[in-house]
């Protein structure tokens, strides 16, 4: 109580005075144009631990500027195999014949049936709920 008091006596306020409290020491206007730097480079999708590497930034605050400040989102890339010509054109012969086969023709059928069979159970009973 004799904080208020004190800081009340001597500002003439006891609200928050700008400049007051913590000082921002990682995402100062300096770091966020070496984030910013990073991210324009040309033919580079850097990772957050390699940009934070590369400025010699916490990752956690690499993350704050891209989020925060810079307003873009961080997505982790995934690599993902190559097909050659002759995988693709493999699996593209294997699915024609699949889907053309009469043993597949027939299971979407009886599927397409039970799912009628199915529909049509749920409305009758929702037709019986109805008169009860």
């Amino acid at each position: 109580m004799w904080r208020l008091l004190k800081k009340l006596k001597e500002t003439g306020t006891t609200s928050h005075q700008p400049g007051s409290g913590r000082l921002r020491c990682a995402r100062t206007q300096e770091n966020i144009d070496l984030v910013l730097s990073q991210e324009n480079a040309p033919g580079s999708h850097r990772t957050l631990r390699q940009i934070a590497r590369e400025t010699r930034i916490r990752r956690s605050s690499v993350t704050r500027i891209i989020h925060n400040d810079l307003k873009l989102k961080c997505l982790e890339g995934k690599r993902v195999q190559q097909r050659s010509q002759a995988q693709v054109s493999s699996r593209k012969a294997c699915s024609t014949t699949i889907s053309s086969s009469s043993v597949f023709k027939e299971s979407v059928l009886n599927n397409d049936l039970k799912l009628k069979c199915l529909q049509g159970r749920r409305a009758q009973q929702r037709s019986q709920a109805q008169v009860s």
